[in-house]
């Protein structure tokens, strides 16, 4: 079986604790959220997505996007961004630091303390 998603589908993560799955669109900008098979909402974003973090902790899911914001996701919905200092394509999040980790085009890593997100 097979689900439709955004165009262009790049990354994909998981959330272990709500049982999300998370697909970055590059084409069209946006995140798909599936949930047992089925596309829950696609989230539109503001650039084209690179690469996911998952906080399963928090329940937050962190996007590297083009040219230079890390946009923010709790379970299904957008809530808000991080202007990164440059272009960001990479990043990792660190449960035990509570930290996402961005590798910035200049050679430079960004650390960003992960927001918690509001219920």
């Amino acid at each position: 079986a097979s689900i439709h998603v955004g165009a262009t589908p790049g990354r994909i993560a998981a959330d272990p604790k709500s049982g999300l799955i998370y697909v970055s669109n590059f084409e069209d900008g946006t995140l798909s959220v599936l949930r047992a098979k089925k596309l829950v909402t696609t989230i539109p974003l503001q650039f084209a997505p690179y690469v996911l973090a998952v906080d399963p902790a928090n329940g937050v899911v962190t996007v590297t996007t083009s040219p230079s914001v890390l946009e923010i996701v709790h379970g299904s919905k957008l809530v808000g961004h991080v202007t990164l200092p440059g272009n960001g394509f990479f990043s990792v999040f660190d449960r035990h630091t509570r930290r996402d980790f961005v590798n910035m085009s200049d050679g430079k890593v960004a650390e960003l303390q992960t927001p918690k997100a509001s219920k």
